[in-house]
């Protein structure tokens, strides 16, 4: 990850709104087919976390660089993807076009609980040095 922290810290600004505009039509396109659907979903999933997530650069590189992995990955076979999204039956490419909506989430609901526990831990010290002092 620390890698793909570094790509996107070097990367142009404007990575953040040309990675999901080159992407939509593809999306789109392979949803209206019928081919991808499950990838209309990560899609949306992808702009809600470039919507509300802080680090957009890195959702946008991280994006890309998770599509050329899986690529890759199911091109060597090392993993294949089902033709159908396993209890939402959702057809879906091998390997989904928006694959890399899992690596943004996955980033956004690590740093939420960061930040939770952060929250917790400084609310426990507080309380403690409150009951200390009295």
């Amino acid at each position: 990850m620390a890698v793909v922290s570094r790509v996107a810290a070097r990367a142009a600004n404007w990575i953040v709104w040309a990675v999901p505009v080159a992407a939509a039509p593809f999306v789109l396109l392979l949803a209206i087919t019928g081919a991808d659907i499950f990838g209309l979903a990560l899609y949306s999933i992808f702009l809600a976390c470039m919507a509300f997530g802080r680090t957009k650069k890195l959702y946008a590189v991280m994006f890309v660089l998770a599509l050329a992995m899986e690529l890759y990955g199911t091109w060597l076979g090392n993993w294949t993807w089902s033709r159908t999204v396993l209890w939402l039956g959702l057809s879906t490419l091998n390997p989904p076009l928006a694959a890399g909506a899992f690596y943004c989430v996955l980033d956004l609901l690590v740093m939420a609980t960061l930040a939770r526990r952060s929250r917790r831990a400084l609310a426990v010290n507080e309380s403690a040095e409150q009951t200390s002092a009295a």
